[in-house]
């Protein structure tokens, strides 16, 4: 288990969550933009944390399926984002277009955090 490769894989997510909080913590309010990178390094967290628990239980082979690693952070990033958006009272429209526009960093960064914790861990082709 190479921790500077888990390290690595988890600098996007907390860069992310950092971000967000610094912003929201600066405005004093919750808008659309800060919520949307929070839930985005939320979920990115959310990845490695999976990745880290089908590694430690070999035995449940359904931890390992990719149905499992794509819909954790997905839900994830959808409830966060949604309780966020509840408790500052944000548009739907803006919400919305923050969330969408969202989806596509959480693919790209969610693929790389992806590679990196699996190598980090010794498995796979790495």
């Amino acid at each position: 288990m190479s921790l500077t490769l888990l390290a690595k894989a988890g600098a996007p997510a907390f860069a992310l969550v950092l971000i967000g909080i610094a912003w929201i913590s600066w405005a004093r309010a919750i808008e659309a933009i800060p919520a949307t990178l929070l839930s985005l390094g939320l979920a990115l967290l959310a990845l490695v944390l999976a990745v880290v628990v089908a590694h430690g239980f070999p035995n449940m082979p359904s931890l390992e399926e990719p149905i499992v690693l794509l819909a954790v952070p997905l839900i994830i990033y959808a409830a966060t984002l949604v309780a966020l958006v509840r408790r500052a009272d944000i548009s739907a429209a803006k919400a919305g277009a923050c969330g969408l526009a969202g989806l596509v960093p959480l693919y790209l960064v969610g693929g790389y955090v992806l590679v990196n914790s699996a190598c980090s861990l010794g498995r796979g082709g790495c």
